[in-house]
């Protein structure tokens, strides 16, 4: 009776799940997008109301910084949210299948928040 040595499962290289790496893109995209509002609003001035340079700046940061989050419990909260800023717009159609995957208890752990 021979017993076979144990194999540990076979996991890719980067164990993280996608939707990481999706958001990622999303929220960089989502910075570009919005830095063209910035510059754009800068070359064009609008005769009245609010500029467009004032109400797309913090969403270039919020863009911009949730690109770059490490991998702690805050920065999903932070994702969350980013996600969420894409909701009432045209994003939607990216940003809905992200949030579905955000709040699986897999990208939970991955930011350690479970």
């Amino acid at each position: 009776m021979t017993r076979d040595a144990y194999r540990p499962p076979q996991t890719r290289a980067d164990a993280r799940p996608s939707v990481i790496l999706w958001f990622r893109l999303y929220a960089a995209t989502m910075a570009l997008a919005f830095g063209a509002v910035v510059v754009a609003g800068f070359l064009v001035h609008p005769a009245g109301g609010v500029p467009p340079t004032l109400v797309a700046t913090p969403f270039v940061v919020l863009f911009g910084v949730a690109t770059f989050v490490p991998m702690k419990p805050w920065a999903w909260t932070l994702g969350f949210i980013a996600i969420a800023c894409g909701l009432p717009s045209c994003t939607c159609l990216a940003a809905f299948p992200l949030l579905l995957r955000w709040n699986r208890p897999e990208v939970k752990a991955a930011f350690a928040r479970i």
